[in-house]
């Protein structure tokens, strides 16, 4: 499956409201990051998304998670196609 595939069957599981939906695009040991997650499943929501136009004004952004000291351990960037 394609990125622009991937992101229509994830739109259209989260519209469908279908749990077994989503959940058929993650893996069984998926760890949410949300602070919305957070009372359901007890995961962090230590991170950061920074969403800007690079210096040839493409629309970017940058996934960063934090450790306890705020340091980045993981980054992942996305432009627009």
């Amino acid at each position: 499956m394609n990125a622009l595939e991937f992101a229509k069957a994830w739109e259209d599981g989260w519209n469908s409201h279908d749990l077994n939906t989503i959940m058929d695009l993650y893996r069984e040991d998926i760890v949410f990051r949300s602070q919305k997650a957070v009372p359901l499943v007890g995961c962090g929501h230590e991170k950061l998304v920074i969403s800007y136009l690079n210096h040839r004004g493409v629309l970017a952004t940058e996934t960063l998670y934090l450790d306890a000291e705020d340091k980045v351990f993981l980054a992942a960037a996305c432009h627009k196609l």
